[in-house]
């Protein structure tokens, strides 16, 4: 495989043709490629060169959309290190309205409860 069949294998994609902004596009395409393991948490992303290159995007509109995942706890920026997928956390996004349940699901992990206990006890 040569370095730009890499390139192509799994990368975000964005639909130009939407009502959505460029930058709205990118946040979601990055959100996706993280939720899907393309980016895994803990890893380094590639390049802000490399994203640019992948999504086909201005670097203004990259900046910024990386600047909304950082914002929403997705992602961290190093200066001279890097951009780093942070480990799933539940994030409320309160310009959305879904419950706890979605949430859970939507960090990647399944909702449940374990370790219940109920038990009765009489008082004194």
């Amino acid at each position: 495989m040569t370095e730009s069949d890499k390139l192509t294998v799994n990368q975000p994609t964005i639909n130009r043709l939407t009502h959505a902004t460029l930058t709205d596009q990118t946040v979601k395409a990055l959100q996706d490629a993280i939720k899907q393991g393309k980016f895994l948490p803990g890893s380094q992303m590639p390049p802000e060169m490399e994203l640019l290159q992948m999504l086909g995007i201005s670097r203004t509109t990259l900046r910024e959309a990386l600047r909304i995942l950082e914002e929403q706890r997705l992602i961290r920026k190093r200066r001279g290190l890097g951009t780093f997928v942070l480990e799933r956390t539940i994030v409320k996004d309160m310009s959305q309205n879904f419950g706890i349940t979605e949430m859970i699901s939507q960090a990647g992990y399944t909702p449940g409860t374990r370790d219940f206990k109920i038990s009765v006890e009489k008082t004194s």
